[in-house]
């Protein structure tokens, strides 16, 4: 298994992009599967989320240049969150 710190220094990039479009994001692992949830903010702009897909496919290629081989679950505003205890990203 992986470390918190070296997840959230791999996930820092990405966090920072979405979080740059008025979202908050949090992650966790579960098992083996990294739980990435993003919830818009006050100023969030709707029109510029990636599809999850394309998040998925990020969030893939992140871990995998890392090192850290896990399955990806993402949560997305409006939908019901998987996993009980959040960590916001930095």
């Amino acid at each position: 298994m992986s470390s918190p710190a070296l997840l959230s220094d791999a996930l820092a990039p990405i966090c920072r992009a979405i979080e740059l479009d008025g979202y908050v994001t949090h992650h966790e692992v579960d098992g083996d599967t990294l739980i990435f949830s993003v919830e818009p903010g006050s100023d969030a702009c709707e029109d510029c989320l990636s599809p999850k897909p394309v998040l998925n496919r990020m969030l893939e290629q992140t871990l995998a240049k890392a090192d850290l081989h896990m399955a990806v679950h993402i949560n997305y505003p409006g939908e019901a969150a998987r996993g009980q205890q959040f960590r916001r990203s930095s």
